[in-house]
């Protein structure tokens, strides 16, 4: 490697880092957090539903908090079950967030928004066919601490008018709860949920109930 391109690499790394550093210092200032992940899984499921056809994904996200409650959120899978095992599942949320003292000793956390469900290389987007991209929007309740210390118990409500696929209108309820297992790193996280589908093609499909349960670290 000459010692142009060395100089050239050098330069581009300093320079990278001192945008990362000011746009750090920007978000800083104006009062916004950032938080982000990538995880591994042995399958993506969503609803009870594998998104993965019981592959592995790898998965990440990236969220923008504003100390008022406001955030954005960016979510992105790799999926299989759309029709193709290259295609990949992106999804935007703008979201709000507080306390909600119920009384002296209860104050869940309130979560309200709306999600972009967006669905990539998953087969012909010619107008007039049925698209996957679907919007959704929701509420969520959650009690930090609600029978053990560090566990979290979860009640959320989403609607779209026009679910996955043009499956006109659809209504989730779920419930979840995880908690640590003492001191061992692993926890316990179990849910229970429930589709409404006002298709009723769609309404006679078995995944219209979902149990997952999982136990790992």
């Amino acid at each position: 490697m000459n010692a142009v391109l060395k100089t050239l690499m050098v330069c581009g790394a300093m320079g990278s880092a001192v945008v990362s550093a000011h746009a750090a210092d920007v978000l800083s200032s104006a009062n916004i957090s950032t938080s982000g992940s990538v995880a591994m899984a042995t399958d993506y499921r969503f609803r009870g539903i594998s998104q993965t056809s019981n592959n592995p994904a790898v998965q990440g996200a990236i969220t923008l908090t504003h100390q008022s409650g406001v955030y954005l959120g960016l979510w992105g899978s790799n999926i299989a079950s759309v029709g193709k095992s290259n295609s990949a599942e992106m999804d935007a949320t703008i979201g709000y967030t507080t306390a909600l003292p119920l009384s002296a000793s209860v104050t869940p956390t309130l979560d309200v928004g709306y999600i972009r469900y967006g669905y990539f290389g998953t087969g012909d987007s010619a107008p007039g066919n049925k698209q996957p991209d679907y919007n959704e929007v929701f509420g969520k309740l959650t009690f930090a601490d609600s029978i053990v210390k560090g566990d979290s118990l979860a009640g959320s409500v989403t609607y779209s008018n026009e679910y996955f696929n043009h499956s006109d209108q659809f209504w989730n309820v779920n419930a979840n709860y995880s908690a640590p297992i003492a001191d061992t790193g692993f926890g316990f996280v179990g849910s229970v949920g429930y589709n409404k589908f006002k298709d009723k093609a769609m309404r006679l499909r078995p995944s219209t109930r979902s149990r997952p349960m999982r136990i790992g670290p």
